[in-house]
């Protein structure tokens, strides 16, 4: 906007707060104000002094839209100027920082939440199967299984799953609930005598034909997929040793 012809004055700033200028000389004032950050700054302690004086008299009247309106608009136009300001001084590398730090915990979550979705529920029922395991190792009331019938389980269930190692014993075997349906658990040990379990389930999630060991929910799970079974290894156990385990247990034949 050009330069206005009669120059804004104190008296023109004081008209201000107080809503006596018309229109045309408000916008005036307003472009002076713009261009003026330090008289904008004052002029905004003003009008606070003035809003506290109406609020101790118990005059508030509510402010015209218009008025309301400009005062956005100004305010906007006076961050916009500092933040013209700011850029010359900031270097491409440290605006990239910045942004990188104000993105980082969006990214995060993003990819925690893409990790976690990606895991198929019956890892998460694995882990739960074993816990459950072994508060029943606890308890000398619980009946144990220790012999597999492959063919009746296969029958019954339509599961199918790799024979355990020869050193492995086997501690307990049932049918349990799935939200895929019925599901295998085999309670384990193996031959240095850690306690594994194993979980099978005929399922449509996604998962990796070759094992994938995670830690989750305190203990560490490998599962893959073979056909329409999915399968699961559990133990409190780091990851990297029962992936380990979980692939000379995979590569063993099928019962």
């Amino acid at each position: 906007m050009a330069q206005p012809n009669n120059p804004v004055s104190e008296v023109d700033l004081c008209a201000y707060v107080d809503g006596q200028l018309d229109i045309a000389r408000r916008i005036e004032v307003e472009d002076y104000l713009a261009r003026h950050p330090d008289a904008a700054a004052a002029l905004m302690a003003d009008l606070k002094s003035s809003d506290a004086m109406r609020l101790a008299l118990g005059d508030r009247p509510a402010p015209r839209a218009d008025i309301v309106e400009r005062a956005v608009q100004l305010d906007r136009r006076l961050a916009a100027q500092r933040i013209r300001r700011l850029m010359p001084r900031l270097s491409f590398a440290a605006l990239a920082t910045l942004c990188l730090w104000l993105a980082q915990d969006e990214i995060g979550e993003a990819l925690v939440s893409t990790s976690q979705a990606a895991v198929p529920p019956f890892a998460n029922e694995a882990i739960q199967t074993h816990n459950t395991a072994r508060l029943r190792d606890t308890m000398t009331s619980q009946v144990k299984t220790t012999v597999i019938d492959a063919t009746a389980i296969r029958e019954a269930t339509r599961i199918v799953f790799p024979r355990p190692s020869d050193d492995w014993r086997i501690m307990d075997t049932r049918l349990v609930p799935s939200d895929d349906g019925t599901g295998l658990e085999i309670s384990l040990q193996t031959g240095l005598g850690v306690p594994l379990t194993f979980f099978a389930v005929p399922t449509r999630s996604s998962a990796p034909s070759l094992p994938d060991a995670i830690e989750l929910s305190g203990a560490s799970v490998a599962y893959w997929r073979k056909g329409n079974i999915g399968y699961a290894l559990a133990g409190s156990i780091t990851p990297v040793e029962l992936d380990r385990l979980a692939e000379d247990f995979a590569d063993n034949p099928i019962d």
